[in-house]
């Protein structure tokens, strides 16, 4: 009886949702905006906002090791110049040191610009400065 009833209420609702859906196509032609359009649109994007945020966290964690592998990369770079300019003679060469300068700079003036709308929040980790990263990216 009791799944009878809901059943019964099940097939009240399909009909009632096709009923408006009818009467909001007729009644929104010509350009003009369809409530239940809108209603759909926003039902789906709602579904898929986790797996577009679980995406973009995947992002950002990515983002961040290539950051940490380019930092780590040159440093060991510039250090192994220093030593083989050290090794044979070479006067010291500033280009690896600019050039790691350069990426230090660039990655401090990302984080600065992510920590600006944090800032009385004080330090902030790798992962908040992500999530920074994702705000900024979305709003």
């Amino acid at each position: 009886m009791f799944l009878a009833s809901l059943e019964k209420a099940q097939a009240d609702l399909e009909w009632v949702g096709n009923k408006l859906e009818q009467e909001f196509s007729s009644r929104y032609k010509g350009g003009e905006i369809n409530p239940m359009d809108v209603m759909t649109r926003i039902h789906r994007l709602n579904a898929e906002l986790p797996a577009v945020a679980s995406e973009c966290s995947e992002v950002l964690q990515a983002k961040q090791l290539i950051v940490d592998a380019a930092k780590h990369s040159l440093v060991g770079n510039t250090e192994e110049l220093q030593r083989l300019e050290r090794k044979a003679g070479i006067e010291h060469s500033d280009d690896g040191e600019a050039a790691l300068r350069s990426f230090h700079t660039a990655v401090q003036e990302l984080e600065a610009k992510l920590r600006l709308p944090h800032a009385g929040a004080g330090a902030l980790s790798r992962a908040e400065l992500n999530e920074a990263v994702a705000h900024s990216i979305v709003s």
